[in-house]
């Protein structure tokens, strides 16, 4: 599977916007307040990555299970991708729990409790991916590192994928009805704004963002690049205008999965934007350390404003938004290629015969 350069700066893009997203959001900085509507929706991002998820494990496990081992398949797939991704989720996860300790003791108070909640049942629950599914209360429970929530909501996505796969491989028959179901299930939850255990607002929309890039990835297989292509150009021109006439101006959330779907759409059913942003050097790394970008960006921010505490620093602007980035940044690079790389080629070359 070649690899896709324009999915990968996509979603380093998106990650770049959810770090100033929450800088101006938990330090209250006036940094580009003159897009704060615009910035304001790069919370949103989280979906895209959900979409980027459905989509591209139905591109790679499509071909891995023409060749799978008979013997549990999905089992054996579904354990391959949670041991991809727990590791590095659980050493920000305790860094996190760490930092936030060393914060209280230096501070006497706890650094940006609506966001990081402290406690050992909080750090339990983070640890076992349950903060937010509801399960042992009706709200979503923070937790350690509240952008992790999003391993809560994606690792119940892989098992309803998988579950789905099994039922495929037993009734030979086409996913893309189940797929469309467990997704407006999805859109469901958050409309309805449920507070139903694994079928919440907050699991709601993992669901939705994540069976709807495994929707798409099943219309292109099944009409071909050719209509998908003239497809997405026609409702490109439908939404483009729509948006200029204002029908959506009120609805961003729906706008939301629109864009994303359209850009996901662009990225994978035409060439020219990966062959075009391949030409720019790194950005398989950027793709790949996306991830820890997304684990470390809070625990960065929360060890940096114990420095800005310690400096008598309050005031947050465009500088200390740059150094905070270049931070962030460091992290996740060393981080992806000094620990997540080395981990998952050992893994590979220890389950290469069986996943």
């Amino acid at each position: 599977m070649n690899r896709n350069h324009a999915i990968d700066l996509w979603k380093f893009v998106c990650a770049l916007c959810l770090i100033l997203y929450h800088f101006k959001q938990v330090l209250g900085s006036h940094v580009a307040d003159t897009y704060y509507d615009l910035i304001a929706y790069f919370n949103l991002v989280v979906e895209w990555f959900f979409m980027i998820s459905g989509y591209m494990v139905c591109v790679s496990d499509n071909k891995w299970f023409k060749t799978a081992p008979s013997d549990k398949p999905e089992e054996k797939r579904f354990l391959y991708r949670f041991k991809r991704l727990y590791p590095m989720f659980f050493i920000a996860t305790i860094a996190a729990a760490v930092i936030m300790y060393v914060y209280r003791s230096v501070t006497g108070v706890w650094w940006w409790e609506e966001g990081m909640q402290h406690g050992i049942f909080n750090l339990i629950l983070s640890l076992t991916c349950m903060t937010y599914t509801g399960i042992f209360s009706p709200d979503p429970i923070v937790g350690i590192n509240s952008p992790t929530w999003f391993m809560d909501a994606l690792i119940l996505c892989y098992m309803i994928y998988y579950l789905i796969r099994l039922i495929l491989r037993k009734k030979n028959i086409s996913p893309v009805w189940l797929y469309a179901f467990v997704m407006f299930l999805g859109f469901y939850a958050w409309y309805q704004m449920t507070l139903i255990p694994f079928l919440n607002k907050d699991m709601g929309r993992g669901y939705a963002a994540f069976f709807l890039g495994c929707f798409i990835h099943e219309l292109a297989g099944y009409f071909g690049k050719k209509k998908m292509q003239v497809f997405t150009i026609v409702a490109a021109a439908v939404f483009v205008l729509l948006r200029i006439l204002g029908h959506a101006d009120d609805m961003y959330f729906i706008v939301a999965y629109v864009e994303g779907a359209l850009l996901l759409l662009l990225f994978t059913q035409f060439d020219f934007p990966s062959k075009l942003i391949g030409f720019i050097p790194g950005t398989a790394a950027m793709g790949g350390a996306s991830y820890e970008v997304f684990l470390w960006h809070l625990p960065v921010m929360n060890l940096m404003a114990l420095i800005w505490y310690l400096m008598g620093h309050s005031e947050y602007k465009l500088p200390d938004f740059v150094i905070y980035a270049v931070c962030v940044l460091v992290v996740s690079f060393g981080m992806y290629f000094l620990v997540e790389k080395r981990l998952l080629t050992r893994r590979t070359a220890k389950t290469s015969h069986t996943v």
